[in-house]
Protein backbone atom coordinates (compact mmCIF):
# COMPACT_ATOMS: atom_id res chain seq x y z
CA UNK A 1 0.00 0.00 0.00
CA UNK A 2 2.73 2.44 0.98
CA UNK A 3 4.72 1.80 -2.59
CA UNK A 4 1.12 2.75 -3.94
CA UNK A 5 1.26 5.69 -2.65
CA UNK A 6 4.49 7.05 -3.35
CA UNK A 7 3.57 5.96 -7.08
CA UNK A 8 1.18 8.15 -6.66
CA UNK A 9 3.17 10.99 -5.36
CA UNK A 10 5.94 10.66 -7.86
CA UNK A 11 3.55 11.00 -10.47
CA UNK A 12 1.44 13.90 -9.27
CA UNK A 13 4.56 15.95 -8.87
CA UNK A 14 6.11 15.24 -12.17
CA UNK A 15 4.14 16.56 -15.69
CA UNK A 16 2.21 13.96 -17.64
CA UNK A 17 3.40 14.84 -20.94
CA UNK A 18 7.18 14.48 -20.17
CA UNK A 19 7.63 12.91 -17.49
CA UNK A 20 10.53 15.46 -16.25
CA UNK A 21 8.34 17.84 -14.36
CA UNK A 22 9.08 20.97 -16.66
CA UNK A 23 6.25 22.16 -18.98
CA UNK A 24 6.02 21.93 -22.48
CA UNK A 25 3.55 23.88 -24.33
CA UNK A 26 1.75 22.23 -27.08
CA UNK A 27 1.95 23.00 -30.52
CA UNK A 28 -1.72 23.05 -30.99
CA UNK A 29 -4.22 24.22 -28.64
CA UNK A 30 -6.73 21.61 -28.31
CA UNK A 31 -10.78 22.40 -28.56
CA UNK A 32 -13.84 21.06 -27.73
CA UNK A 33 -16.26 22.11 -29.63
CA UNK A 34 -19.91 20.87 -29.13
CA UNK A 35 -21.92 19.11 -32.16
CA UNK A 36 -24.73 21.60 -32.49
CA UNK A 37 -26.35 19.37 -35.09
CA UNK A 38 -26.19 15.73 -37.14
CA UNK A 39 -27.93 13.79 -39.27
CA UNK A 40 -27.33 10.44 -40.10
CA UNK A 41 -27.56 8.91 -43.39
CA UNK A 42 -27.14 5.19 -44.96
CA UNK A 43 -28.62 2.41 -43.15
CA UNK A 44 -28.16 3.70 -39.89
CA UNK A 45 -30.18 7.22 -41.03
CA UNK A 46 -32.90 4.89 -42.58
CA UNK A 47 -33.38 2.80 -39.11
CA UNK A 48 -33.29 6.33 -37.17
CA UNK A 49 -35.73 7.42 -39.87
CA UNK A 50 -37.98 4.84 -40.03
CA UNK A 51 -38.56 4.76 -36.08
CA UNK A 52 -39.06 8.52 -36.05
CA UNK A 53 -41.70 7.85 -38.19
CA UNK A 54 -43.60 4.69 -37.55
CA UNK A 55 -42.99 4.52 -34.06
CA UNK A 56 -42.70 7.85 -32.22
CA UNK A 57 -44.86 9.61 -34.31
CA UNK A 58 -47.07 6.76 -34.53
CA UNK A 59 -47.74 6.55 -31.19
CA UNK A 60 -51.00 7.31 -29.92
CA UNK A 61 -50.37 9.44 -26.65
CA UNK A 62 -54.17 9.81 -25.63
CA UNK A 63 -54.00 5.67 -25.40
CA UNK A 64 -51.18 5.86 -23.11
CA UNK A 65 -52.85 8.43 -20.94
CA UNK A 66 -56.23 6.55 -20.80
CA UNK A 67 -54.67 4.45 -17.54
CA UNK A 68 -53.99 7.53 -15.57
CA UNK A 69 -57.58 8.37 -15.86
CA UNK A 70 -59.05 5.19 -14.86
CA UNK A 71 -56.53 4.42 -11.94
CA UNK A 72 -58.03 1.23 -11.81
CA UNK A 73 -54.72 -1.13 -11.66
CA UNK A 74 -53.54 -2.77 -8.65
CA UNK A 75 -50.59 -5.07 -9.98
CA UNK A 76 -49.58 -3.97 -13.50
CA UNK A 77 -46.85 -1.63 -14.70
CA UNK A 78 -48.87 0.24 -17.18
CA UNK A 79 -47.55 3.61 -15.83
CA UNK A 80 -44.20 3.64 -17.40
CA UNK A 81 -45.29 3.17 -20.83
CA UNK A 82 -45.90 7.00 -21.56
CA UNK A 83 -42.70 7.74 -19.91
CA UNK A 84 -40.59 5.69 -22.17
CA UNK A 85 -42.72 6.66 -24.92
CA UNK A 86 -41.95 10.43 -23.78
CA UNK A 87 -38.50 10.24 -23.28
CA UNK A 88 -37.78 8.45 -26.61
CA UNK A 89 -40.03 11.04 -28.04
CA UNK A 90 -37.65 13.81 -26.61
CA UNK A 91 -34.63 12.26 -27.75
CA UNK A 92 -36.15 12.04 -31.51
CA UNK A 93 -37.24 15.89 -31.27
CA UNK A 94 -33.28 16.61 -30.39
CA UNK A 95 -32.39 15.08 -33.19
CA UNK A 96 -35.14 16.36 -35.63
CA UNK A 97 -36.68 19.38 -34.20
CA UNK A 98 -39.85 19.20 -36.04
CA UNK A 99 -43.46 21.22 -35.35
CA UNK A 100 -45.25 17.98 -35.45
CA UNK A 101 -43.35 15.94 -32.83
CA UNK A 102 -43.60 19.28 -30.84
CA UNK A 103 -47.43 19.31 -31.00
CA UNK A 104 -47.70 15.64 -29.95
CA UNK A 105 -45.05 16.03 -27.03
CA UNK A 106 -46.84 19.33 -25.63
CA UNK A 107 -49.93 18.03 -25.85
CA UNK A 108 -49.28 14.83 -24.45
CA UNK A 109 -47.56 16.46 -21.65
CA UNK A 110 -50.88 18.43 -21.02
CA UNK A 111 -53.35 15.23 -21.21
CA UNK A 112 -51.32 13.44 -18.62
CA UNK A 113 -50.94 17.02 -16.10
CA UNK A 114 -54.48 17.05 -16.36
CA UNK A 115 -54.69 13.62 -14.92
CA UNK A 116 -52.67 14.68 -11.82
CA UNK A 117 -55.40 14.86 -8.16
CA UNK A 118 -55.21 17.19 -5.67
CA UNK A 119 -52.54 15.54 -3.64
CA UNK A 120 -50.02 15.39 -6.47
CA UNK A 121 -50.35 12.29 -7.59
CA UNK A 122 -49.88 11.13 -11.18
CA UNK A 123 -50.16 7.58 -11.70
CA UNK A 124 -52.95 4.95 -12.63
CA UNK A 125 -53.00 2.95 -9.07
CA UNK A 126 -56.55 2.82 -7.16
CA UNK A 127 -56.51 5.00 -4.87
CA UNK A 128 -55.84 2.25 -1.82
CA UNK A 129 -53.34 0.92 -3.95
CA UNK A 130 -50.88 4.04 -4.27
CA UNK A 131 -46.93 3.38 -3.41
CA UNK A 132 -47.88 -0.46 -3.81
CA UNK A 133 -46.53 -3.04 -6.38
CA UNK A 134 -45.18 -1.58 -9.59
CA UNK A 135 -46.95 1.81 -8.83
CA UNK A 136 -43.16 3.13 -7.82
CA UNK A 137 -41.65 1.75 -10.48
CA UNK A 138 -44.17 3.80 -13.02
CA UNK A 139 -43.46 6.99 -10.87
CA UNK A 140 -40.14 7.42 -11.54
CA UNK A 141 -41.18 7.32 -15.36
Amino acid sequence: MVKIWLLLIFFSLMDSRTGTGHKVEPVIKDQLIPATSAQLSGYLGRRLDSSYTNRILSQDPDRLIAPFNNRTETSCWQSEFWGKWFTSAVLAYRYRPEKQLETVLTKSVEGLLVTQTPDGYIGNYAPDRHLQSWDIWGRKY
